[in-house]
Formats: C-alpha cells, structure tokens, sequence
C-alpha cells in the first residue's frame, strides 16, 4: 500500500524542522555569547540562517587526519594516507540512472556524535550494539579493532568507556540502498519556501541507510538548493511538500502548522475492494517482519492466541 499527501488550508499539529534542537555551539566568551542571543540567533548558523550541528562544526574545525584518530603532533604524516573531509566526501558522490532506480557510488563517510546523557560511564561497543542495531556486533568489533572508530580524534578500543563530552567517529564504507529515479518536480518556490511533489520510494532526509538517497541531498545534488523539511512524508508516501530555503521560510511555514491554518490529507491505495463508508475500523494486529525496512504485515497468528 502506498499513501499520497496533499496540503489544504485547516491545521496540523507537530510539524518542525529536523534536527532543529540541540545543534548550535556556545561562544568561549561571553561577550559573543551576549551578542549572539541579542540577535535571536544561534552562535552557529549557515548562510540560510539555519542552525549547524556542533557535530559539524567540530569537523570543520579538525584536520582529515584527526577525523581518523591521528596527532599530528606526535604521528609521522607521510606514512599516513590521505584522509578525506566531509566537504570532500559529499563532491566525490556520483549517481547513476538505472531504469526505475537511482544508483549511488559507494562512499566514505565519518559519522560524527557526542556522548548522550545516557552513553555516559558505557562501554563504546555497548552503546554502539544497543543504540546502532543497523548492523551486527560482529561488525563493530571488527570496526574497533581496525581503528576505524575514535573517541576524542584518539582510536578507540573494545574495552574503551564513553564519558561526558566524548566527541565519537565511526568512520565506514556506505552502501546506501537505491530509491525511486522519479524526478523531484518542484510545485512552486520563491526566495524563501520550495514546494516539491515528493515522489514514493525516497526518504525526506539523512537517516539510518540513507544519505544522499534522500530528498534534501538529492534537491542540493541536482537543484542547488539547500532546503530544510518544514514537515515530513514517510519513505513510502508521496505527494506535496514544503521545505524551507531559509530558516526564515522555514519558520514561517512551520508556524503556519502550529496555529492549525496547513494540514495534511492522505489518500491510500489498497489492492482489492475496500469497504465503502464514512467511519471504518482496521483492527486486525500487525507484525514487523523487517525492522530495518519498517516491513509490516497482519499478523492472524497473534489474533488467534488473543
């Protein structure tokens, strides 16, 4: 089953920007600090206006080598390949066109976070089973133990303890899965909103597999454009969408679905006939039957032990 969206004018209730919290860095003095908030904006912001994440900025401001672990104080460099930094990652990222599928290139990526309240005094293979289950414990044992994950830009190890603070990469090869090839017609933009006809097969943003498969990486990609969800559509769904080129946009939109003048209709399809009437009832149980790809079916099995 797949579902369409459509936007009319009524109400929507918690629509917001991705990532929108917990993502700006304090200046060191407190003069910027003052500065920053007179202005009503984060310390950190990007040239729309929209807040970075301090993950981000702590990669713009470390050397390729330190994302793999290196001191460059103490390490002999030419020994040393060549390390890529993000910018660079996100430049050598190449689509291909296969029939219905939109290829990607399999790439290098640092994946960058900072010890949540919950990591601290863990094990790092601990949190990285329990929090990261996309892939198996066999695999980050294996990741440890080759220095591809550091605590603090210094190369972890299987018995190493998280603490506050700690800055953890993980750096790996992506496979990501292949989307929809369906173009992103855009429905109508101006300086400060984009509205897009999402198509079905190609998740809104960078999450779990998906990088640069994804609406916004994909709209930067072929568009040149920089747009961050003002509201969200599921993987599977398709139908209209507003994202904003500016954090300005982008909050004015996001308002807009607060105070109930946006919402969202969907429309679903569904093999065979289905009961005609203005209230129906889908009570039969589900069951996940893959995880990792949100794969649901009914399940008759527990209806009947119930």
């Amino acid at each position: 089953m797949s579902t369409h969206s459509s936007k009319v004018k009524e109400g929507e209730e918690n629509n917001s920007i991705p990532d929108s919290k917990d993502v700006s860095i304090e200046p060191e003095n407190n003069s910027e600090r003052s500065s920053s908030y007179k202005r009503g904006l984060s310390p950190l912001v990007d040239e729309n206006g929209f807040k970075i994440r301090r993950v981000h900025a702590d990669a713009q401001t470390m050397s390729p080598y330190e994302r793999l672990g290196g001191d460059q104080n103490q390490d002999n460099l030419q020994d040393i390949p060549k390390a890529k930094t993000m910018r660079e990652e996100d430049e050598d990222i190449e689509y291909t066109i296969d029939g219905p599928l939109r290829r990607l290139k399999p790439y290098y990526f640092t994946y960058m976070t900072h010890c949540k309240q919950r990591w601290r005094d863990k094990k790092l293979l601990d949190v990285f089973t329990q929090e990261f289950r996309l892939y198996p414990e066999s695999y980050y044992v294996s990741a440890i133990e080759q220095g591809k994950v550091t605590l603090n830009n210094k190369v972890a190890n299987l018995d190493s303890i998280i603490r506050n603070g700690d800055l953890i990469s993980h750096r790996m090869h992506r496979h990501e899965p292949p989307v929809s090839s369906r173009e992103i017609k855009i429905v109508y933009q101006d300086d400060e909103i984009i509205a897009i006809d999402k198509p079905s097969g190609i998740p809104v943003h960078p999450t779990g597999r998906f990088r640069h498969n994804t609406i916004t990486k994909i709209l930067e990609k072929d568009y040149n454009i920089k747009a961050h969800p003002c509201n969200r559509l599921d993987r599977l769904t398709s139908g209209l969408m507003i994202l904003g080129k500016t954090a300005k946009g982008a909050d004015k939109m996001v308002k807009q679905m607060r105070e109930r003048e946006i919402s969202k209709q969907y429309i679903a399809k569904v093999v065979g006939e289905f009961p005609l009437g203005d209230n129906i009832i889908v009570d039969k149980p589900l069951k996940t039957v893959d995880p990792r790809l949100a794969f649901n079916l009914v399940d008759e099995v527990d209806e009947l032990i119930k």
